[in-house]
């Protein structure tokens, strides 16, 4: 039974390390993998395909008391959830919506629109704290004819390290998208 308590406790501090602790803290006597990043994106509850005059139920299932967007466009709403397992903050600079395979994104969310998505004034204020998590909220421009099945994310963020700023990303699975009927 001590030996199981040892290892729990050496699972959760090597989770709340950076890269650099992780690499030096790594024991493969107790079967450990290394985690590489402790920065995470997952979409929550899927992707909605909507039109900009829809409102009703939104990804994850938020209840919206009228349309997401009134600009006439069809969008795919879906909800993110940024968690910081790290030690320090780290300012979001880009969330990138890709297709499945592929680079080519449906959509780029930096600068003003990351800020907007973050509801701050500037995009240096698009931060996660040590140990916090930051639901978003976002609406990708999509073309009607051609709405994608599913769609991948990449966040592109620098750690606020008193070592030093390092800019680094990560990945989220494919979500799919629903299109309701």
């Amino acid at each position: 039974m001590l030996r199981l308590a040892l290892v729990i406790v050496v699972a959760l501090s090597v989770g709340a390390c950076g890269t650099d602790a992780v690499d030096s803290a790594t024991d493969s006597s107790l079967g450990l993998v290394p985690q590489r990043d402790a920065v995470a994106l997952e979409a929550v509850g899927g992707a909605v395909f909507v039109t900009g005059d829809q409102g009703a139920v939104g990804a994850g299932g938020h209840v919206h008391s009228g349309p997401l967007v009134e600009d006439g466009q069809a969008h795919v709403h879906e909800c993110l959830l940024v968690s910081n397992g790290t030690a320090d903050d780290i300012v979001v600079r880009a969330i990138q919506a890709l297709p499945p395979e592929g680079e080519k994104a449906y959509a780029l969310f930096e600068a003003e629109n990351l800020a907007a998505a973050f509801g701050v004034e500037t995009p240096d204020q698009a931060v996660v704290p040590a140990g916090g998590a930051v639901a978003l909220e976002l609406l990708i421009p999509t073309d009607p004819a051609d709405i994608p099945t599913s769609i991948r994310h990449r966040l592109a963020y620098s750690d606020l390290s008193p070592a030093g700023r390092k800019e680094r990303f990560v990945e989220a699975d494919p979500v799919g998208v629903t299109i309701p009927s």
